[in-house]
This record gives structure tokens, C-alpha cells and sequence, in this order.
């Protein structure tokens, strides 16, 4: 009797006498004899197993990777060389009938579980009444804790269930540390026998007690055990296991057992100590995410990023450490990458990677998963040994994830989404904008700072004896150039470590670094871009590379929509081809309007991609629109567009081209409605003054008179050609209906002013043409009294109180009062007629205060003036003039600051 089986037994007694679920007294009653099996077995593996012959040996070990009932018997007789159980296998191989047929291939209901019960009691009391070697009474069990001054230390449960501490003399007995012994008195001999258990039976304490289930990984010795009594499981390591599987097995050549037991592929660091540079903020996410806590119910993390800034460094010396450190948190680490090629900085060349080096398919990729988790080269592709892995916690990493066929790529998404957060954690590396992780970790360059500490760094490894600290103080100068000329990429900061180490001068190296370009790298880095992205993003990638750039690569996103063929239609289209653009760090956005390149190199790429790749056609279409809108000075595509019609014209291009080009802004629907009257006038002028035809720019601005009639300019130009045309009457319909309409109130004052000016102007030139055809004065005067009440007296009050910015629109201002005053004469309005004259003397521009003085003389002021002192200036006609005449008249009004 032993202390196990007297907790059994006391759990049946209670559940018996308690009345407890008929199936959970069974349970108790096969915890019991199976028990028994591998408490035999463990007794007999630890005398006999090294008698076994290499290939016995090898098969044994084979059968604890999946431990059946079957095979325990099965082991127990191989290992029974002395025959000491012979007469308990018969009661071991009818429980395991007796098993088979209750729960195997048959159906045990509750009227048959007092027949089992009544079985399986006389199988276990055969067992005990046996009296071989673990059936006597008082055997202790053993808990060997650890070693201090020639004693071993450890836990005695007596067969009681109590437990005291246990020592024992190292020179008596020798004990691994954690195991589990049986301690027997025989008769007749004088020292105590220890029979180590371990791995198949295990404690703990006087409640934890397990046995083995099955061993899980064979190269680090790791097995899975069940609890006796209470429902649970544990996995444990035994380095005496893992040694006799990589001595007797065929485990995998590609794999490596780290200090902590975990399993890992063999693979090639893509660093070194000296190379490698801790970036704190996406260390910290892959951390978090690896531990659960910021990542929760998701699988996978995508680390995004250019090549050459440290995703695969980054994430190999994370699994490095977490393999190195003292608790294991995942039972395999598995490495898997399809990088085809690697940048050679000491050759400035890309070298290719093997195939037999990648995996290069979905199948493959399964494949070496498995290879890891059977540890055998001769691994299957089996998707369902991954998704059901329950012994543990697997990390699996994906390297170089883009460069997988899409087909493949898919399949990889489809199998990560069967994976179980609480087993399997899944890291993509990619320059591509694939997202199969929920979880987003983007590698951005290194910051000025970094750059220089990294240099710094390897710098001081190349060069042995080398003071890091005084080179990094030389350094700091020039950290803003040495950041643009190596990118801030770790790759090309250790390429130029290693110039620098051979030419010695910084300056002549950062020199060397600013003229000399390597295509090598160039491709290295960004050569692929295109044929990671979507089709739209292609199409704009392209269209960016043809624009004209400044040093500062910036540029407007209106004119990429402008040049890509669908853009300008699909809004949402163009904004998620942005969006992939900007993840992928190949442009970052300055404001909602402007982007910018991300470096040279990049917009190298562009120009070659598109040179290269993209079909005539499609060139043809994009070439003639980048045509139009490509001026480095004009951010806005309308604006440009514009100058490009301009020039069609000043270049004298054909009658059609000027047409086209002008008539391309005025329909075109997103353009601002400003430039499309901009646009409209050139074309107009065009007809006017280069063509000689005011007839076609009449024309041209009928067809748009309803589109733009809210426009003061437009209305502006329409009124003068219409005057050109001999069309008065259309002229002033033009003017008066804008002053009188809702638009006015949007006017600028200068500009309203302006208009009302051309408006008097005209309607003066309308009523002078009716008088002479009709000869009718009376109607005459009245059209032109309504238009002095109407317009005149405010449009005079307004114009003494504003200060003209804009010389034209003085000018028509200014013509428009002059031909006001001699509305007020032709209508004997004289004092009205007076104020204006007096004030257009003295404030208007000089080659109007002639007319307006020719116009005073013309006011018949009063009749006590003679003809002489009619003729004198206004200023001495204030002075002879009768006081109560000047008040009336208001000679000399305030006067607005004169304009320079």
C-alpha cells in the first residue's frame, strides 16, 4: 500500500458511503487499476530499459509518444526480463478488455455500472492480494527536491497520506532532482531500495499526483500527464527522457533545444550582437503581443515595413530570448521564410537564396511546421497536427511574407484563421500591405538620434580599440546628413561602417555616400514595390513617378487624381490606393492636399517602374494628362491645367489645341468654378485679340451664360464684348441683372463698385443711342433721372468712401462717375453734377480730372457769376459762391485720403 492508493481508495470510500454519481465512483475504480499499470511500468523502465536492444529501444520509446493502455501492457512485458509480474498481466489485460468493451466499442448505461463496478473491484483486488513488490504494505514515496552538503532533500508521503521531510545521504544513494522514488524495506537486507518512477508516475504534494499520458516532444523530453482524483493536466521536461530519444530515435537535424526546453528550427540570424540596434517601441508591441496582453483573442501580427530597418532582426533575437530565458512560455519556436535574395554590403550586390534555403509554397511552410512539431525530417503535410496542437504554445514566424504567390498567400491567411490564440501565436514580416493579423507593428527608418547610435555601434565593432562615446560625439554633427544619406536603414548605416572603416576621413565618406547611388540596393529596397501592390495603387505609384518634384519631393494629390484615368470618378477607390501607399511608407502625407515622396530612391523606382512595365497605351493617356497639370510652382491641377492652356496659345498652337485646352478646364466637373471662368475669358480674349472676332467670343460666352451668370467676371467680359458686338442693350441687361440679384451681396465692394461704374456707363451710352433715334427728351430725361435716384447718388456716397486697391477697377469706377456727371447735367440735376465734378478734380487719377474740370464748366452754378469766374478753379468757386449755395451744393464734401 501506498500513499496513492490510499487517497483512491478513501475518495471511493466517501463517494460509496455519500451515495455519489454511479459514473463518477466508476471513474475513481479506472484511476485506480490504471494506476497500477504505470506504476508497474515505471518500476520496470528504470531497472530494465538500458537491457533492451538499440532496436527494442527505439520502439519502446516510439510507443510513449502515443502511451495506450494496450501498449503500457504491451511495455511491461518487454520489460519483465525477471518475470516478476507475470501472474498480474492476466489482470491487466482483462481490465483493458473490460475497458474496451464498457467504453470503447460499447454503451454503458447506468443498469450496468453496479456489473462493471463489481468487475473492475475483483480485477484491482486480485492486483493488491498479489503481494509482489509494489502490493506490500508501508511503501513510501519519494519527492527528490534538492542537493546541499552530501545530502539529498526531499518529501516522504507515507502510506497514511502524510508527508515529512526526507534526507539521504548522497554516498548512499544517488537521486535525480525532481523525480519520484518508491522506498521498500525488503527482508533480510539492511539499506532501504529506492525504485525510481519517474516520468510515469509523478507528485507533488499530498493531492498532485499524475500519470504519464503520452511524451509530446521527444528532443527536449517533454511530456503530457493526467491527474489522479481531480480532473487536470500538466506538462513536464525530463533531460534524462530527451536523451534517450536523441540517442535511439531519428529526431530532425533541423532542430535545436534552447536552455529552457524550448524547440526550435535551425535557422541563420540575420544579425549579430555588434549589428543588432534595440528599437524600444516595436520590441515593446512584439513583446506585448507575444504575451497576450495587448493582443488578447488575436492570432497573428502583421510587422510591416521597407527592407533593410530590422523586421527580421528584430524578430529573430526576440525568439532568441525567449528560448535563452528561465521559464519557457512557448513549447516550439518555428522560423519559417521564402526571403529569396540578400543585399551583399560588402559587394554592393543581391545575392540569391536557394530554394532548399526558403520555403517557397503554403505546402512547404506546413511541412516544416510539422517537421518542428514531430521532429522528424520525414514530416507530412498535415494542416490538422498544427490547428489541434494542444501541448503547449507554438510561435510561428513567417518571413519575407510577400514573396509568396497570391494563391499561396491566401491559403496562409485561410489556415491562420483555424489557429486557437490560447495554442498558436503567428508573426508575418512583409513589405507588402497583405493584413491577415488584427494586429499592426510598422518598422519605421531610424530617427537622427538612433542612426548615429547605431553607427556608432558598429562602427566601434569594426574598428576594435575604437572609443564608441568620442565617436559618437563626432558623429552628432552631422547626424541630419548621415540620417538622408543612409535612410535611417540599419543595412546601409553598417555598409557605411564599413567604408568609413577603410577610407578613416567622415567628411569624404558621407561625400562618397551623397554621389555615389548603388542600383544594387536601390532594388534591394524598393526594386519589388510595384508587384506588391493592388492594381490601383500600381496605377497611382506609376502616375506619381512622372511628376515634376523640387528638392523637397513634394507634390499635390489633385494632380495624381487628375492623371490616373479613374481616379477623378472613384473617391473611395483613390483614397484606399492612398492609404496603401502611405502604410507602406512610400509617400507620407503632408496635409489633406500635398504628399511627399519618401525618399529619391523611391521616386527612382517610380520613373523605372513606369518606364518598364506599364503598356504604351495606357502611357499615351497618362503622359498627355501629366502634360497639362506638370509645373513645379503651381500646387493646384486647375491652376495648372490653366498655365498649360496658356501656353498652347503663346506657343500659337493650332486654332483646335487653344480650344481644347481651355474648353477641357470649363467642362471639367471637379474644377473650381473660378478657374473655369479664368479658362473662359483667356478663350474669349483669345477670339477677341488674337483672332480678330468678337463674334466667336460672343458666341463662346452665350453658351455658357447660364453656368456662370453669378460670376462678376464673367458678367464683366460678356458686357464688354457685347458692346463690341453693337449689342448696348444686351450690355446693360447683363449689368443690370447681376447688381439687382442675390449675388451682388457676395461682391467685394471694389468690385460691385466696378460694375455699377460699367453699368451707368453703358446705360449713359444706351439712353444717348435712344435719344437719337427717337428724338423723344421727355422719356429720355425720366430713363435718365431713375437712373441717377436709382443708382447715381448711392454709387456716389459710396465711391468717396472707399480706397481703390485695384487700378482697373478704379478706372471703370471712375469712368462710370464721369459719365454720372453728365447724366446730372443732361438732366439740370447741376448740384449733384457740381459735388461730383469738385470731387473728381481733386481725388480721381490725373487723366480724368480734365474731363471732369471740362464737365464743371459746363454747370451753369448761378447767374450772379460771370463768364470769367465760371472758369476758375473749383476751389475759387467755393469761394465766390453765396453761403446758402454752397451748403445746397455741398461744394466741398469730406474728402477720403487721396490715393498714391
Amino acid at each position: 500500500m501506498n500513499f496513492i492508493q490510499k487517497k483512491i481508495d478513501k475518495k471511493i470510500q466517501e463517494l460509496e458511503i455519500l451515495g455519489g454519481p454511479p459514473q463518477e465512483v466508476k471513474m475513481h475504480h479506472k484511476a485506480k487499476v490504471e494506476y497500477f499499470f504505470y506504476l508497474i511500468l515505471g518500476y520496470l523502465w528504470n531497472k530494465n530499459f538500458s537491457k533492451l536492444s538499440n532496436i527494442k529501444k527505439k520502439t519502446s520509446l516510439e510507443k510513449l509518444e502515443q502511451l495506450m493502455l494496450g501498449r503500457v501492457i504491451g511495455l511491461i512485458k518487454e520489460l519483465d526480463t525477471e518475470e516478476e509480474f507475470s501472474t498480474l498481466v492476466k489482470q491487466l489485460e482483462q481490465y483493458n478488455t473490460l475497458r474496451i468493451d464498457s467504453d470503447g466499442h460499447a454503451f454503458t448505461y447506468e443498469d450496468g455500472i453496479s456489473n462493471y463496478l463489481q468487475e473492475i473491484k475483483t480485477i484491482a483486488d486480485n492486483i493488491e492480494k498479489s503481494r509482489t513488490l509494489f502490493f506490500k504494505e508501508g511503501i513510501d514515496f519519494i519527492l527528490v527536491l534538492k542537493k546541499r552538503e552530501g545530502l539529498f532533500i526531499g518529501k516522504r508521503f507515507l502510506p497514511t497520506g502524510e508527508s515529512e521531510i526526507w534526507t539521504c545521504p548522497e554516498k548512499q544513494f544517488t537521486f535525480e532532482l525532481g523525480h519520484t522514488y518508491a522506498l521498500i524495506l525488503i527482508e533480510g537486507q539492511i539499506t532501504p531500495k529506492y525504485f525510481d518512477l519517474t516520468p510515469f508516475i509523478h507528485t507533488t504534494d499530498e493531492d498532485e499526483f499524475y500519470i504519464l499520458q503520452s511524451v509530446v516532444q521527444k528532443s527536449s523530453g517533454s511530456a503530457k500527464y493526467n491527474r489522479l482524483i481531480k480532473t487536470g493536466q500538466i506538462a513536464l521536461d525530463w533531460d534524462e527522457l530527451a536523451k534517450l530519444y536523441q540517442d535511439y530515435t531519428n529526431i530532425s537535424k533541423r532542430i535545436v533545444v534552447s536552455k529552457n526546453k524550448t524547440i526550435l528550427n535551425k535557422f541563420t540570424p540575420n544579425y549579430s550582437e555588434h549589428t543588432y540596434i534595440n528599437i524600444g517601441e516595436n520590441r515593446k508591441k512584439i513583446v506585448d503581443f507575444l504575451s497576450g496582453a495587448t493582443s488578447g483573442n488575436s492570432v497573428c501580427a502583421n510587422m510591416w515595413g521597407h527592407g533593410g530597418v530590422g523586421k527580421t532582426a528584430t524578430i529573430q533575437n526576440i525568439m532568441l530570448e525567449l528560448a535563452e530565458q528561465p521559464e519557457k512560455v512557448f513549447n516550439c519556436i518555428i522560423f519559417l521564410s521564402n526571403k529569396d535574395r540578400f543585399y551583399d554590403i560588402y559587394q554592393d550586390q543581391n545575392q540569391t537564396i536557394d530554394k532548399s534555403e526558403r520555403v517557397t509554397t503554403y505546402e512547404e511552410l506546413i511541412v516544416g511546421i510539422n517537421q518542428v512539431l514531430t521532429e522528424s525530417d520525414k514530416a507530412n503535410f498535415d494542416e490538422e497536427r498544427i490547428i489541434n496542437y494542444t501541448h503547449g504554445r507554438i510561435l510561428i514566424i513567417i518571413d519575407d511574407f510577400e514573396t509568396f504567390e497570391k494563391d499561396d498567400q491566401h491559403k496562409i491567411n485561410d489556415f491562420i484563421k483555424k489557429l486557437k490564440p490560447q495554442n498558436h501565436k503567428v508573426i508575418i514580416t512583409t513589405r507588402a500591405t497583405i493584413r491577415i493579423g488584427t494586429d499592426d507593428i510598422i518598422f519605421n527608418e531610424l530617427n537622427n538620434e538612433d542612426t548615429v547610435l547605431f553607427l556608432s555601434k558598429v562602427s566601434s565593432w569594426n574598428s576594435p580599440g575604437i572609443d564608441k562615446e568620442k565617436l559618437k560625439q563626432e558623429l552628432i554633427p552631422h547626424k541630419e546628413v548621415l540620417r538622408q544619406i543612409t535612410q535611417g536603414k540599419p543595412l546601409r548605416i553598417w555598409q557605411f561602417a564599413v567604408i568609413q572603416q577603410q577610407v578613416g576621413d567622415l567628411q569624404k565618406v558621407i561625400s562618397h555616400f551623397q554621389n555615389a547611388k548603388s542600383s544594387a540596393l536601390n532594388d534591394f529596397f524598393y526594386g519589388r514595390y510595384y508587384d506588391y501592390f493592388t492594381p490601383d495603387a500600381k496605377d497611382i505609384f506609376v502616375v506619381m513617378g512622372q511628376l515634376e518634384y523640387e528638392d523637397d519631393l513634394i507634390a499635390p494629390y489633385d494632380k495624381v487624381k487628375y492623371a490616373v484615368i479613374w481616379a477623378e470618378d472613384n473617391e473611395d477607390r483613390f483614397t484606399t490606393a492612398i492609404s496603401e501607399l502611405k502604410k507602406l511608407r512610400v509617400i507620407e502625407e503632408i496635409d489633406d492636399k500635398l504628399f511627399k515622396i519618401w525618399d529619391k530612391d523611391i521616386l527612382r523606382g517610380m520613373k523605372a517602374t513606369f518606364q518598364d512595365r506599364v503598356d504604351s497605351g495606357y502611357k499615351g493617356k497618362v503622359n498627355q494628362k501629366i502634360r497639362q497639370v506638370n509645373k513645379k510652382n503651381l500646387y493646384d491641377t486647375d491652376e495648372a491645367l490653366l498655365a498649360a492652356a496658356k501656353e498652347n496659345k503663346e506657343l500659337s498652337k493650332s486654332l483646335d489645341e487653344i480650344k481644347d485646352g481651355f474648353r477641357h478646364i470649363i467642362n471639367r466637373e471637379t474644377a473650381n468654378p473660378t478657374i473655369k471662368v479664368k479658362a473662359l475669358i483667356e478663350l474669349v480674349n483669345y477670339f477677341r485679340l488674337n483672332l480678330g472676332s468678337s463674334d466667336l467670343a460672343y458666341r463662346e460666352l452665350q453658351n455658357y451664360e447660364r453656368d456662370f451668370g453669378n460670376s462678376p467676371s464673367f458678367i464683366k467680359i460678356y458686357s464688354l464684348v457685347a458692346v463690341e458686338e453693337g449689342k448696348i442693350n444686351k450690355s446693360v441687361e447683363l449689368l443690370s441683372q447681376f447688381l439687382t440679384s442675390e449675388n451682388i451681396q457676395q461682391t467685394p465692394k471694389e468690385e460691385y463698385l466696378e460694375i455699377l461704374g460699367l453699368f451707368i456707363t453703358r446705360k449713359r451710352s444706351q439712353l444717348k443711342k435712344e435719344l437719337e433715334d427717337s428724338n423723344d427728351l421727355s422719356v429720355n430725361l425720366k430713363l435718365s433721372q431713375e437712373v441717377i435716384r436709382k443708382y447715381g447718388e448711392k454709387f456716389f456716397h459710396e465711391i468717396r468712401n472707399i480706397k481703390f486697391s485695384n487700378k482697373g477697377m478704379r478706372a471703370n469706377a471712375e469712368t462710370g462717375l464721369r459719365h454720372l456727371a453728365d447724366l446730372c447735367i443732361h438732366t439740370k440735376n447741376y448740384s449733384l453734377a457740381a459735388q461730383i465734378c469738385d470731387y473728381g478734380v481733386n481725388n480721381s487719377e490725373q487723366h480724368f480730372r480734365a474731363q471732369f474740370s471740362k464737365l464743371l464748366k459746363e454747370i451753369p452754378v448761378n447767374n450772379n457769376l460771370t463768364v470769367e469766374q465760371k472758369t476758375l478753379s473749383q476751389s475759387t468757386l467755393a469761394d465766390l459762391l453765396p453761403k446758402g449755395v454752397i451748403d445746397k451744393l455741398q461744394v466741398n464734401p469730406p474728402q477720403p485720403e487721396k490715393l498714391s
